[in-house]
């Protein structure tokens, strides 16, 4: 008699009865995207060349249909064209596409800014102007072209007032001389229900495209020393609404020089970061966000000429993210390690001064000073220009970047030092670490 097997029917108490198991049924395969190479074209490449060098299936036409191209006898030199993987294409570098910005910066709908500033005497001052809210004042004195600016009797600079008698001075040489170049806002920066005041006054044009260099200063108050970085071409929607919490960013933006994206080769960008500020510092809130200068771009920017727009800029569909911080190149050489050992401050002016960073490098018996700015004074030496950067993040702070108390934030800090050179200078990016993980060592 021929045995019969078990018959597993579709019935959950059969099933189990009979000690039969049902096979998880084969869930479809989850595809990425497909791996593309990059070849950056240069002077005498041919769509066809290219194809049969890199063994392309397909050929020349798979190339176009990739690219997108109107015109295959058409390539421009240093710009990228993507290659299928394979085979031939295994020594050209992944393709790694930048994401759309998706960050959308919206000005924040809190900030509070003051009135535009208007002509008024200052003592010790041959031309000024001010704004007020309520009993607060701030002042700049400018200082004419045709006039010695290192005469102490002119006190050039800002003036600021919580009560419209007791003032403080910080000296600062406003684009021209001009005395009217600056703006105030407030703000709830980090959220805790009181406001800091944030001032940027103009310092420097550019000929050519007018690129504007603002020093902002960020105060709790007049009377404490203020946090203060540069940014290019700063406007009044730079302080944008924060992401996932109560308060105020900063998008602190710059046009970074010798940008090379990966398929649309060098050229001119603006790129902008989201800042978050607390306890007088800064750090990072987001990933570097870039957009190509085009035509189209250079018609939008003249037409903000009255007020920037980096915010507003940066929330275009041209912009993306850009995965490294676009502020500096890779560094040339092996980094330095080390800790900062002190921080010191000019004696001639301890509250708007370039500090000097006392760097006990590893090995050493000496600490070697590294003044901020690429200035001298301070107590140190001329420098190449030197940018800060957070060893954690990857993030490079805004140019000339001081929190307000540089002492305090900055000492004992571990540090990993990097030179690199631009085409008209020398530079280097001080990586700062924990003072307690040794965090320069981790990026």
């Amino acid at each position: 008699m021929r045995r019969l097997s078990a018959i597993c029917l579709p019935i959950p108490a059969l099933l189990f009865a009979a000690g039969c198991q049902l096979a998880a049924a084969p869930s479809p395969l989850r595809e990425g995207p497909p791996v593309l190479r990059v070849l950056q074209v240069k002077y005498g490449n041919t769509l066809s060349g290219i194809a049969a060098r890199y063994r392309i299936p397909g050929g020349v036409q798979a190339i176009v249909e990739l690219n997108g191209l109107d015109d295959p006898d058409y390539l421009v030199t240093h710009r990228g064209l993507l290659l299928p993987d394979g085979p031939g294409t295994r020594e050209l570098p992944v393709h790694r596409p930048s994401r759309p910005a998706g960050d959308t910066f919206r000005a924040c709908a809190s900030a509070r800014h003051w009135t535009a500033p208007a002509r008024e005497d200052i003592p010790s001052c041959m031309r000024g102007s001010c704004t007020h809210l309520g009993v607060r004042a701030v002042c700049l004195c400018g200082v004419p072209d045709d006039v010695d600016r290192e005469d102490d009797e002119i006190a050039a600079g800002l003036h600021l007032s919580e009560t419209g008698s007791v003032w403080r001075f910080l000296p600062v040489d406003p684009w021209m001389g001009g005395d009217d170049l600056f703006a105030v806002t407030d703000a709830d920066l980090d959220g805790d229900g009181r406001v800091e005041t944030v001032v940027a006054v103009t310092e420097a044009m550019t000929n050519g495209m007018g690129v504007t260099t603002s020093r902002v200063a960020v105060f709790r108050s007049f009377d404490d020393p203020p946090m203060r970085f540069n940014a290019d071409d700063w406007g009044s929607d730079a302080i944008v609404e924060a992401t996932g919490r109560a308060g105020c960013d900063l998008l602190v933006s710059e046009w970074p020089p010798d940008l090379d994206h990966p398929l649309d080769g060098p050229g001119t960008y603006f790129a902008g970061r989201r800042w978050r500020y607390g306890d007088g510092e800064i750090r990072p809130a987001g990933p570097p966000v870039i957009r190509r200068y085009r035509s189209g771009f250079e018609d939008e920017r003249l037409g903000d000429w009255a007020d920037w727009s980096p915010a507003k800029w940066l929330s275009s569909a041209e912009a993306e993210n850009w995965p490294t911080d676009p502020s500096v190149p890779s560094a040339d050489g092996a980094p330095r390690m080390g800790r900062i050992a002190e921080v010191r401050l000019s004696d001639r002016n301890r509250r708007w001064a370039a500090p000097t960073l006392m760097v006990l490098a590893d090995g050493h018996a000496e600490p070697d000073p590294f003044q901020l700015w690429g200035l001298a004074g301070g107590g140190g030496p001329p420098s190449p220009n030197t940018r800060l950067g957070d060893a954690g993040t990857g993030a490079v702070f805004p140019s000339d970047y001081v929190p307000a108390d540089p002492v305090a934030a900055w000492t004992g800090r571990s540090v990993r030092i990097e030179d690199w050179a631009e085409p008209w200078r020398n530079a280097r990016t001080v990586w700062l670490g924990s003072p307690r993980e040794g965090g320069a060592e981790e990026r």
